[in-house]
């Protein structure tokens, strides 16, 4: 859907690879334009990935032919619809998991319904976040203990508890999804949930970066987490590089 999230997504996908695991990308077919260079180049080493191009019902929903993600849906109007336009999907996305047989499905945090999927069909699901654990803490313990609603100066600062650091943040550094309920803290409020419901969570981090995030998130927030990043180091060559 958005490239922040896409490409971290592709270079996990390709890290399994080399790896020796069998992937399959499920990418619609605008999306799939941009990765197909660099997965024929990794079929032609010898790894076991393909594509599974779908196409994504954008006219449905509103949207233009060929508006498959956030930089062509730039308002955020057309992202709500191109968020709808993607959960029309499932039907087709469960056809797929149940064809396909996988022992692990790994999916965005931001498609929280491919959680109810894999249940559904008894296969492991594990959700990727791509903005590490600091971020995932924070967000947390803000919607938590929602310290930010103790003030009503949007310059005022406070300090959001129980984290291993002291952190002070403003009103209005918090996003709008966090101040007020709509239908982009709804969507939240759902991939938070199915996260902590997940067999558990892929991180595009590592230990050393943000030690007391990582242990603070699992053995307080008790989420599952793994560090397997960064997972750009997938990119070795040259030309992989200016592919992304």
């Amino acid at each position: 859907m958005a490239p922040g999230h896409m490409m971290p997504m592709v270079d996990m996908a390709r890290m399994f690879a080399a790896f020796g695991a069998k992937v399959t990308i499920i990418i619609t077919t605008m999306n799939a334009l941009r990765i197909k260079n660099v997965i024929d180049r990794d079929v032609k080493l010898g790894r076991d990935i393909i594509l599974e191009i779908i196409s994504l019902p954008s006219t449905e929903v509103g949207l233009p032919e060929g508006c498959e993600n956030v930089v062509s849906a730039p308002t955020p109007e057309m992202s709500i619809k191109l968020f709808h336009a993607i959960e029309l999907l499932q039907p087709k996305i469960k056809k797929l998991f149940s064809d396909l047989h996988p022992d692990c499905i790994v999916s965005d945090s931001l498609c929280p319904w491919t959680l109810d999927i894999a249940n559904e069909l008894g296969i492991a699901r594990i959700a990727f976040n791509g903005s590490g654990f600091f971020n995932l803490c924070l967000l947390e313990n803000i919607t938590l203990y929602e310290p930010h609603k103790s003030i009503e100066s949007e310059t005022e600062t406070f300090v959001v508890p129980g984290l291993p650091h002291e952190v002070k943040l403003t009103r209005s550094q918090l996003p709008d999804i966090v101040k007020a309920k709509n239908k982009f803290s709804e969507l939240f409020d759902k991939l938070r949930e199915s996260q902590r419901k997940s067999f558990g969570v892929l991180m595009n981090s590592f230990y050393e970066l943000e030690p007391g995030y990582a242990d603070h998130c699992r053995n307080v927030l008790g989420i599952k987490a793994w560090h397997i990043g960064p997972v750009s180091l997938i990119n070795r060559d040259t030309v992989d590089k200016v592919d992304r």
